[in-house]
Parts: structure tokens; C-alpha cells; sequence
């Protein structure tokens, strides 16, 4: 839940995913979405509903052969003052690394907050996978300022478009790279 109480992360991420993967089309790139509706993956009789739909994900992805994932959010944190956009990327995955870098030296050159670094970070949907994997927080919705951004459709193109132009950047440059399996 975002800092004003109305925006949920699941939705912003959604409608964030759905303009990427327009970005994406529009070059004849296929691009598979792990979640097409505001449902979660997971099963109702699920003991643990994030881990089931977690699980999905995973499936999903190992069933693609894909030459990369990128996994959206909106971050929070319990000090509103947090915000900027920030890649992760599995430790001591190299080609990880230089996707989530070359993600976060875009944001840094053309978005507002970004002034960090890529960061290695230990979630699931990172580890799961044998490919190429980075995680985007687009922003911190617990930021009365961020939240503002994030939910405008300008800002939501923009950000898109810097995840698109990156992501493109990478594939061109690691092209022998990524296709290997």
C-alpha cells in the first residue's frame, strides 16, 4: 500500500508491465507477463499463498527458455524519506550483474532519485532461475512524492521506455552471450 493509502503495489506493477511489454512488441520482442490480471498465481487451498505463487512464477519462467527476466516492483519502507529506483541482481551472476548495472546507469542518467548503484539481492524470483534475472523497484510508494510520480501515466512511460532502452542496450551487446544455454 502506497503512502496515501489508495495504490497497491500489485496493480501499479501490473499497468507497469503491461507498458513494457508494448515497448517490448513493438519491435517484435516476445515477452511473457507471469501475471496477466490483478490475481495472484497462487492456489486458494495454498498453506502459503506467496510461496505457491512464487512456485507459478518459477514455472513460468523455466517453461520460456527466456533470454532474460525482469521482475517489477514498487518498493516500501517504513521511513517515508526512502525513495529513487533501484536494480538487484543475483550474486556472482555475472551476466545478472551487468544487466542490473547497465539498467541502473540509465535510471541514473534520466530519471529523478536514481543515485544508487546496482545492488546484489537475495530473492526468490533472482535465485529460481538459471537465466539472466534482475529486479527493478521502480520507486518507493511509502514516499508521499514517489507515489505522486508513480502513478502518472508520464512518468509510467518513462520509466518503461528507460527499462526498454536498457534492456535492448543489453541484449545487443551480450547477444552471444544470452542465447547460450
Amino acid at each position: 500500500m502506497g503512502y496515501s493509502g489508495e495504490n497497491i503495489e500489485s496493480d501499479l506493477t501490473l499497468k507497469y508491465a503491461r507498458c513494457l511489454s508494448t515497448y517490448f512488441s513493438s519491435i517484435d520482442v516476445n515477452i511473457v507477463l507471469t501475471r496477466t490480471t490483478r490475481d495472484g498465481l497462487y492456489s486458494n487451498l495454498a498453506s502459503n499463498k506467496k510461496q505457491d505463487d512464487m512456485k507459478k512464477r518459477q514455472e513460468i519462467i523455466s517453461s520460456c527458455h527466456p533470454n532474460l527476466v525482469l521482475s517489477l516492483h514498487m518498493n516500501g519502507y517504513i521511513l517515508p524519506s526512502q525513495k529513487g529506483i533501484m536494480t538487484y541482481y543475483k550474486k556472482d551472476d555475472e551476466m545478472s550483474k551487468t544487466l542490473a548495472t547497465t539498467l541502473q546507469d540509465r535510471f541514473k542518467e534520466n530519471l529523478p532519485n536514481a543515485t544508487r548503484n546496482a545492488l546484489v539481492g537475495d530473492y526468490y524470483i533472482l535465485n529460481c532461475t538459471r537465466y539472466p534475472s534482475v529486479l527493478v523497484e521502480c520507486g518507493f510508494l511509502t514516499n508521499e512524492e514517489e507515489e505522486k510520480l508513480l502513478i502518472t501515466d508520464e512518468y509510467m512511460n518513462k520509466v518503461c521506455f528507460e527499462i526498454f532502452t536498457a534492456t535492448f542496450s543489453y541484449l545487443v551487446e551480450n547477444a552471444k552471450l544470452v542465447v547460450q544455454q
